[in-house]
């Protein structure tokens, strides 16, 4: 009598098996101590799930020129029984990323190709991709690119270092040399605010080149910036034009380059200090003496309301009131116009951003 209640009993649960599927039979059976085959569960999970495959998840360049446009490739496959969804590429610096396909069906493949611009001078590239996809086993595959820039020309200085008031100063030779052996021309100069010019004959190739540029002092002081750039055309197969950047020191240097205010109030003017630094070797003036006037660009009302003489400079302690259009939560742009004898001008940018309302009332009351 037991032994039928105990049939009747399991031919009960494996109908309800056949009802609720796979995994309660798994369990049932479980219960009365039998065991899967070996590689039952793992036939089980793969049911039903897309899988990435990628043919080779490295890509190197090798030796490269510079400038030079690269395009890696990068095939896969959908070797799983289920629809493959790409859900993101995570970008890398540099690098333009297409995608021909989002969605692959099972055994279906797509290519992602990464395309690189090499930069101009000597460097190891090592560039990482991230691909994400709804692969249970492997939602995240890494793909590298790697290769190696070649430069074939070389210049010095990178950076030049000028002087807008010692005469006495020049400016440094500039060398230009093919590395690889190809002969080239120089077809252009140009400086930042027409301050540096050099002679050259477009026609004339070399493997090598000296520049002597010649420094217009003038047009230096007149910069508004104490750095620039100097542009030189080439007919170089990979180089059409190079950069070198110079910096400059001026006779006459303000800090800080530029005055900020938050929560600026909006009934009383907000100070500060700022020192005018005098880098002319051997000058015994004052500053405070040079100075001819303040103005605003934009009509601000600015106040110099001490001026100290301190060594190689002055300090001037300024009292900046709000415009006349200064509202709660607004800002101010403007810029202080300091003129000093003998034509020189110093500009300091002027960025107030006033409180709000709300801290408006709250300070009033």
């Amino acid at each position: 009598m037991l032994r039928q209640q105990k049939s009747l009993s399991i031919e009960h649960v494996f109908s309800i098996c056949r009802k609720a599927g796979y995994c309660l039979l798994f369990i049932v059976l479980l219960f009365h101590g039998c065991s899967p085959e070996p590689g039952s569960m793992s036939r089980i999970e793969s049911i039903g799930a897309p899988k990435l495959v990628v043919e080779n998840s490295s890509y190197d360049f090798g030796n490269i020129k510079p400038g030079s446009t690269n395009t890696a490739t990068f095939n896969f496959t959908n070797v799983g029984d289920r629809p493959l969804k790409i859900t993101n590429v995570k970008r890398c610096c540099g690098a333009v990323i297409k995608l021909d396909k989002e969605e692959l069906a099972p055994g279906d493949s797509g290519t992602l190709t990464a395309q690189y611009r090499a930069g101009m001078v000597s460097s190891l590239l090592k560039k990482k991709i991230g691909l994400f996809t709804n692969d249970p086993k492997k939602p995240q595959v890494e793909l590298t690119i790697t290769g190696r820039v070649i430069q074939t020309l070389e210049w010095t200085p990178a950076r030049l270092e000028l002087s807008a008031y010692d005469e006495d100063k020049s400016c440094p030779d500039i060398t230009i040399r093919s590395l690889d052996g190809t002969p080239f021309s120089i077809k252009g100069f140009a400086a930042t605010g027409h301050c540096l010019t050099a002679d050259f004959d477009p026609d004339f190739k070399a493997n090598e080149f000296t520049l002597k540029p010649v420094l217009d002092t003038a047009k230096l002081q007149g910069l508004s910036k104490a750095d620039g750039q100097i542009k030189i055309d080439l007919d170089h197969p990979d180089y059409h034009n190079i950069f070198l950047g110079f910096n400059v020191t001026l006779p006459f240097e303000i800090t800080p380059r530029a005055i900020f205010s938050m929560e600026s109030p909006l009934d009383k003017p907000v100070l500060r200090t700022i020192k005018i630094q005098d880098n002319r070797n051997g000058q015994n003036e004052y500053i405070s003496s040079l100075i001819e006037s303040f103005t605003s660009e934009k009509g601000s009302r600015v106040e110099a309301l001490d001026l100290k003489n301190v060594e190689n400079g002055c300090e001037i302690k300024l009292e900046i009131w709000p415009g006349k259009d200064a509202v709660a939560g607004s800002h101010q742009l403007d810029k202080l116009n300091i003129k000093l004898k003998g034509g020189h001008e110093l500009n300091v940018p002027i960025y107030l951003f006033y409180e709000s309302a709300k801290v408006s009332m709250a300070n009033s009351s």
